[in-house]
């Protein structure tokens, strides 16, 4: 559990890097986002689910990774979430 949780940890760090590193403004249904030299428009749940699929890959493969790959509830939990990530990305770049 301290690996899923150390994960999780800098997943949360690095979203707030982006957030501070960048300028972040949310508007209507939209959140805008300006790095550095790229600026990226997201729905608010395009954004929502982003990063719940993002969080959740870390925390279970941090689990997987923290329990030498014998646990079988993060070995099912990375499963779901590279599917929902594998599945999101289909239907985006379809």
């Amino acid at each position: 559990m301290k690996g899923a949780l150390t994960f999780l940890f800098l997943g949360m760090a690095f979203l707030a890097f982006i957030y501070f590193q960048g300028d972040v403004r949310a508007s209507g249904t939209t959140i805008d986002l300006h790095i550095r030299d790229a600026y990226i428009v997201i729905e608010r749940s395009a954004a929502i689910l982003i990063s719940t699929l993002f969080l959740g890959s870390l925390f279970s493969f941090g689990g997987l990774l923290g329990s030498f790959f014998r646990s079988k509830v993060f070995w099912i939990l990375t499963l779901l979430f590279l599917a929902g990530d594998a599945y999101y990305l289909y239907q985006l770049y379809r």
